[in-house]
């Protein structure tokens, strides 16, 4: 072995985008959080971020360790580009399967969750806990998605889909907070993690060739199961 640099530039033609969107995601996780703190009390601050920690736990343990594995083995599989682009629409489905429940039915059970989880003193927290537990969902539906366009080297459009979506939330939280106070950066960062959604799966379409009417099979039973779920 010895030092070489022949193909620096290759290497770094990808992953300078995902430094990009790794410092986007992190300010976009904490912009939110800054913008609390300015607005409210220690007391509303409080209240917002163990809602947030709170009601993004359950989906954010479960779907990033369902996927964990999916990575290596997209690499490794050897099969025509429909194949594979069968296999990752299977893993949306199957992923979603399990997280869109979790999601919104935390959001559904988020009064009596503060209770026994936090404490009566914490009831103030619950719509915070509700309404992230739907940011979480909607942030991990699209993860195959993203797993599958990093493969394939398209991590520029991933880097424009984050700093899109910080962009949108920064607009929605300028509309929103007048309004609804605290609770309008949370329906921001939701309105931030749906237009990511949809850019992700626009590229995924534009550059992977995943067929749009299969993605929307794959989810309308899960989805259609857990909104049920969610009303009753």
């Amino acid at each position: 072995p010895r030092w070489n640099t022949s193909k620096f530039g290759e290497i770094w033609a990808v992953t300078k985008w995902l430094m990009v969107a790794g410092v986007g995601g992190f300010i976009l996780r904490k912009s939110d959080e800054l913008i609390a703190a300015r607005l409210g009390t220690t007391a509303d601050y409080g209240l917002y971020n163990v809602g947030a920690d709170l009601g993004q736990l359950p989906t954010g343990e479960v779907g990033p360790a369902m996927l964990r594995a999916f990575m290596p083995v997209l690499v490794a599989m050897r099969g025509s580009v429909s194949e594979i682009n069968a296999a990752v629409v299977k893993t949306v489905g199957a992923i979603n399967t399990i997280t869109l429940p979790i999601g919104l039915g935390f959001a559904a059970v988020a009064v009596p969750a503060c209770s026994l989880i936090l404490g009566p003193t914490w009831s103030s927290a619950a719509q915070y806990v509700a309404a992230f537990a739907l940011v979480g969902t909607a942030q991990i539906i699209q993860s195959p998605f993203n797993t599958l366009l990093t493969v394939r080297g398209h991590t520029k459009i991933q880097s424009k889909a984050v700093w899109l979506e910080f962009a949108v939330f920064l607009a929605a939280s300028a509309a929103f907070v007048p309004h609804l106070f605290l609770m309008g950066l949370v329906w921001a960062r939701l309105l931030g993690s749906l237009v990511n959604l949809a850019v992700i799966f626009l590229a995924a379409r534009k550059y992977c060739g995943i067929s749009p009417s299969a993605t929307l099979m794959a989810l309308l039973r899960p989805l259609a199961g857990a909104v049920i779920m969610y009303l009753v």
